[in-house]
Parts: C-alpha cells; structure tokens; sequence
C-alpha cells in the first residue's frame, strides 16, 4: 500500500518553519493557504526549533571558550 506523498524542497519546509516560529504565523493557516497536512507542517516546525536550539548552544559554548 503506498501513499501519494508529496516531497517537498529543503528551502520550502525551512521557510514555512521561519514564517511560523519568527514571524508568528499560525500553523493552521499556513496548512490551508498552503495545503500541507497539519501534522507535516508539525513536523518541520519541531526539526527547525531543534535546530535553531543547536545552533544557539553551540554559539553559546563558542562564547565560553
């Protein structure tokens, strides 16, 4: 059984994660105007703020050094 999955570009999952976590855009929205499932859109949020949190110790670590 195999699912019609849409794959989507790097950049385009980054920026949509950007419009939701710096410019406060709401998930549900975004999910309409978009039509990207919710869940998905969960998901790319969660790896960028992941990823942002990595990024901001590593720098903070930098400081200490």
């Amino acid at each position: 059984m195999a699912k019609n999955q849409k794959k989507y570009p790097i950049e385009f999952k980054e920026y949509v994660s950007k419009l939701v976590v710096l410019d406060g855009r709401k998930q549900v929205d975004l999910c309409n105007e978009l039509k990207i499932p919710y869940d998905t859109l969960q998901k790319w949020v969660s790896a960028f703020r992941k990823k942002q949190q990595e990024a901001e110790k590593a720098n903070q670590k930098q400081l200490l050094t």
